[in-house]
């Protein structure tokens, strides 16, 4: 195996989790194996295990950073100008675009939380957070009260998860594209703004 170029300590454990999220992303995690984990980065296991002390370490650890990658992303819309309707719907076509480049990866997410207590605390946490941020952004901008704002943002959580299984089994964008349309619809009557 050609080794890759000796990279600083930050930059190599970043490189580790990126090729961890492509082999996850290709067999899943059950079959993923660090050493194809290893291979697909261009170390040797020694050199994985240096930074992570297992697959299941390395899993959370892509699980983080894609979730933080699609945090920003959403954190972003939320600093906008725009009308909150306008802002709530780049939120939701941004999540199901950059979700939707994962294919399968959500499910896997999904069915490892069940199995490993570590990513359902992390899984809960990230939640619970997007969920109290895109809430409190609702009640300041719009005329909801918390409780309200909360309760939207879950439904559309809801929603999503929903729409991520769908687009797993079912490729087609065009309907895709007409359920995410009625999810903003529906949330621009909700906030007050459709007519």
């Amino acid at each position: 195996m050609k080794q890759s170029p000796k990279l600083p300590p930050q930059q190599r454990r970043a490189e580790l989790i990126r090729a961890a999220s492509r082999v996850f992303e290709r067999v899943g995690y059950v079959e993923a194996t660090t050493e194809n984990i290893a291979r697909e980065a261009g170390v040797t296991k020694g050199a994985l295990y240096f930074h992570f002390r297992s697959k299941e370490d390395i899993f959370v650890e892509t699980l983080k950073a894609e979730t933080e990658t699609l945090f920003a992303a959403i954190f972003k819309h939320l600093e906008s100008p725009l009308p909150p309707e306008k802002v709530i719907e780049n939120v939701i076509r941004t999540t199901f675009e950059l979700l939707g480049k994962k294919s399968n990866k959500p499910i896997e997410n999904w069915h490892q939380a069940f199995r490993m207590p570590r990513v359902r605390e992390y899984m809960s946490r990230a939640h619970r957070r997007i969920a109290g941020r895109m809430a409190t952004y609702l009640k300041e901008s719009s005329r909801m009260s918390y409780r309200q704002a909360e309760t939207l943002v879950w439904v559309v959580h809801a929603i999503a998860d929903g729409l991520l299984v769908h687009r797993c089994y079912h490729r087609e964008k065009k309907r895709q594209q007409k359920i995410i349309d009625l999810v903003v619809e529906m949330c621009k009557i909700y906030l007050g703004t459709k007519k």
